[in-house]
């Protein structure tokens, strides 16, 4: 969980971002396991933090993630995630590596 610490992700972000609670992810990094669909989860949470740290500096992530962005009609991609969109971030990440848009 260093790394999460590393590019300015907290607990709470971490645990919104994989739709596991707060204290799943104290559990985590207490214990280092997690229930099967929770660990997905997390999981599909690093993916996409990694994806987002290909396509700007790591230190920016947590910043971008509540910033409201015009790919996603004015929504912040934390909020499209919580939403279950977040195919529309990766669509975002995707066509930010081809284009350079950001």
């Amino acid at each position: 969980m260093q790394w999460r610490r590393s590019i300015g992700i907290n607990r709470p972000t971490l645990a919104a971002l994989s739709g596991c609670s707060t204290r799943s992810m104290a559990t985590k990094e207490a214990k280092g396991r997690l229930s099967l669909s929770k660990e997905r989860g997390l999981n599909e949470a690093y993916r996409l933090l990694l994806g987002l740290c290909e396509i700007m500096e790591p230190a920016n992530v947590s910043s971008w993630l509540r910033q409201p962005n015009e790919w996603l009609a004015g929504h912040a991609p934390m909020e499209a995630i919580t939403q279950g969109k977040s195919d529309e971030v990766w669509q975002l990440i995707h066509h930010t590596k081809s284009d350079g848009y950001l």
